[in-house]
């Protein structure tokens, strides 16, 4: 927190649970972006849209509201997106589905067509996206349990719990968790920090996203994702 902002850092783009294909494709994002100061990057127009539509459809099994849609349609309006490696991204990322969902939704609520896509029946979609108001989840801060697993449940809380996935424990412990032999040391500071930062509520938390039933598997099959 720094001048009443809260600023929330992530130590790399995306969780280990999401599609690999996306990890692998953002595993270098600086390739990807222009330095314009000492420490700060911009990804490509390109690349940031594409990013947020992972981004978004990791958010979907959440609760993904309607500002989503305002930021795609901001980016087509005002910003230069390479329409070509866009679509040949978005096949290899298995996102190209939502992708014409989304430009649907945006012709549904503005009436402008963007790309050379059929606009399809997406009622079903704005619907999902109204339900879950503006930010998702129907706009509650409250996000505990919100989450579904989908595969390997023990996997995940193993994951969680035991730092199993190595990709994950260096992503929070860079130094400890680059070291297969600081893993005992590595866990010791996990669980000091479970224990300090609110024990009960997170393996609740995780339970509840474990064990919440999917009740939106025909929405997201729909939309690809």
């Amino acid at each position: 927190k720094k001048n009443n902002i809260n600023v929330e850092v992530h130590f790399s783009l995306f969780d280990e649970e999401v599609s690999k294909k996306w990890v692998n494709y953002f595993s270098n994002p600086f390739d990807l972006a222009t330095q314009v100061d000492k420490n700060k990057y911009i990804l490509d127009d390109t690349n940031h849209f594409i990013y947020c539509l992972c981004h978004f459809a990791k958010h979907l099994r959440q609760g993904a509201g309607i500002r989503y849609i305002l930021d795609f349609y901001y980016m087509l309006e005002k910003t230069t997106i390479n329409f070509e490696l866009l679509h040949s991204s978005l096949n290899e990322l298995d996102l190209i589905k939502l992708y014409e969902y989304t430009l649907g939704v945006i012709y549904y609520l503005k009436e402008k067509k963007y790309d050379n896509f059929e606009i399809t029946d997406c009622q079903f979609f704005v619907d999902y996206l109204l339900e879950s108001g503006i930010h998702g989840n129907n706009g509650s801060k409250d996000r505990s349990g919100t989450g579904v697993v989908e595969g390997n449940k023990f996997k995940y809380i193993m994951s969680r719990l035991f730092l199993t996935n190595k990709q994950y424990r260096k992503a929070i412990y860079p130094k400890l968790g680059a070291h297969w032999y600081l893993y005992p040391l590595c866990i010791i500071v996990h669980w000091f920090h479970l224990i300090t930062s609110g024990f009960l509520h997170k393996v609740k938390t995780l339970f509840n996203i474990i064990f919440r039933k999917n009740n939106k598997k025909d929405l997201y099959k729909k939309l690809g994702v």
